[in-house]
């Protein structure tokens, strides 16, 4: 468990000096996903099973998203 905090510690820290207004979501995912490779790593929302598979590591909901925006274009 300690080692999964770090890991998704450092996946925050990272994001942090990227959430700003001008980024999408897509880079946000992109950020996490390049924590994950460096620690070998995966998210449970990537590829979950369904007609559809989830295509990101991250769910990226703003403003009138309720819950599990997919990351992409979005601009914040």
């Amino acid at each position: 468990m300690r080692e999964a905090g770090r890991i998704n510690a450092e996946a925050l820290y990272a994001a942090v000096d990227l959430v700003k207004p001008g980024v999408t979501t897509a880079e946000l995912n992109k950020i996490f996903e390049s924590v994950q490779k460096k620690y070998a790593v995966y998210s449970p929302f990537k590829n979950y099973p369904g007609p559809y598979p989830y295509p990101a590591s991250i769910c990226a909901s703003v403003n009138d998203e309720l819950v599990h925006g997919i990351p992409g274009k979005r601009v914040l």
